[in-house]
Formats: structure tokens, C-alpha cells, sequence
């Protein structure tokens, strides 16, 4: 009769790792590009695919390395650049835009 105790509270004891566990990993900090060299910048999003980075005090955005990283539907790759610690304008890859916030379907 105390085998169904133990494995239930195994079971919550694990869901409470897990769940600890995804917290902590989506608290981690957005890198902050503003701090990094134009070439760390460029090779992060690379490397990473898509990356939601801060872009200074209060801004940040999301820059992909190609259009798979993009959502299915109408999209396009617009280049993005970005202020860097050694480039005001630094190429980093490109952001995701939608046809239809500038083409209406009227």
C-alpha cells in the first residue's frame, strides 16, 4: 500500500525539478548586442538561427539568419542593423516582416 504513496510523491517531487528547471531557463537574459562587438553580434545570430536580443535601455528585437527561422505564412527577410559597441549600423542579419502590414488584400 505504500508503494502508490512513494511513486506519487516521486512524481511530484520530479514535476517540481522540472518545473524549477523551466523557470530558471526562461528567466535567462537576453543577450545584449548594444555590448557586443558588430562581428559577435553577426555570429551569434548565426549560430543561434534566431536570437530576441536587447537593442538598448528599453528596446529589443528579434533577428533571424535566414527565413526558416521565420513564422509560415507570408513573410520576408528585411535586413536589420543594428547599433553595436563598435558599429552605429552594424549588419547582423534580418528580421522577419509580413507582406500584409504593407500590402492590403482590398
Amino acid at each position: 500500500m505504500s508503494a502508490p504513496r512513494t511513486t506519487s510523491r516521486t512524481l511530484g517531487f520530479a514535476l517540481t525539478a522540472l518545473i524549477a528547471a523551466a523557470s530558471t531557463a526562461s528567466a535567462a537574459p537576453r543577450p545584449d548586442v548594444s555590448q557586443m562587438s558588430c562581428a559577435q553580434a553577426r555570429s551569434l545570430i548565426r549560430q543561434q538561427g534566431a536570437v530576441v536580443a536587447t537593442t538598448g535601455p528599453q528596446t529589443y528585437r528579434r533577428f533571424v539568419s535566414d527565413i526558416r527561422f521565420c513564422d509560415a505564412g507570408n513573410h520576408y527577410l528585411h535586413p536589420a542593423f543594428t547599433p553595436t559597441a563598435d558599429d552605429r549600423s552594424c549588419y547582423v542579419g534580418y528580421t522577419c516582416e509580413n507582406w500584409n502590414l504593407y500590402f492590403s488584400e482590398d
